[in-house]
């Protein structure tokens, strides 16, 4: 990594921290996810557009950008790019980010849209092809994750693919103390289609993919 962007990313990594220490519980961790993790997750969208299609893309708790990077980098492949972030301390670091990484005339033609909030509160009337997912599931209760899952299968048709991470161990030590958990999570594993352990992070991340439309939820 060249010094002018390990400077970024240690500028990065503090100002993710700044706005963890803000509200631990809703963030899930304390550092952004590495740019592997963002690559891993983004592979499914990745291999679309080399098979010459132009997907409309979601993101949800974006951070501070980790895996927006990542997807700006093919917005001249994207038909429609969302990235949903609750919070305002983070917020004012992506507008920046899309401001100086991506060109006007594309942020004026309606291509990205930065939506501030919760993803439960967005409203649209089209579904997405890829939905990439930062939400620490396992660290919210299963009433709000049902409430997530609910609101992005509603987000979904049947070939959507959805990304999502967890710290690699993490999920069989949250469901061991909870049979509501446990009951939840055999939901998603039977809408999930593939795992992937990457290692090249701050603590080792398991990225899941699955089919959101196919949620019993």
């Amino acid at each position: 990594m060249q010094k002018g962007e390990l400077r970024k990313s240690f500028d990065e990594a503090k100002y993710f921290f700044k706005g963890a220490l803000k509200n631990l519980r809703q963030v899930g961790t304390i550092l952004p996810t590495s740019r592997w993790i963002a690559q891993a997750m983004c592979k499914p969208l990745r291999k679309a557009i080399e098979n010459g299609q132009k997907p409309t893309v979601l993101e949800v708790g974006a951070g501070t950008g980790s895996v927006t990077k990542e997807v700006l980098s093919l917005i001249s492949n994207l038909r429609y790019f969302v990235t949903c972030e609750c919070n305002p301390f983070y917020c004012s670091y992506l507008k920046s980010l899309i401001n100086s990484s991506v060109p006007l005339s594309v942020r004026k033609n309606g291509t990205i849209e930065l939506f501030q909030g919760y993803i439960e509160d967005y409203t649209s009337d089209a579904s997405f092809d890829f939905i990439l997912c930062a939400v620490p599931f396992l660290c919210f209760d299963v009433e709000t994750n049902k409430r997530i899952m609910r609101k992005l299968k509603a987000l979904s048709h049947p070939e959507t693919i959805m990304t999502h991470i967890e710290h690699l161990g993490s999920r069989p030590v949250k469901l061991a103390i909870s049979k509501e958990r446990r009951q939840f999570f055999r939901v998603v594993n039977k809408a999930q289609i593939d795992t992937e352990i990457v290692f090249k992070n701050y603590f080792p991340m398991v990225v899941v993919t699955i089919k959101p439309y196919y949620l019993d939820i």
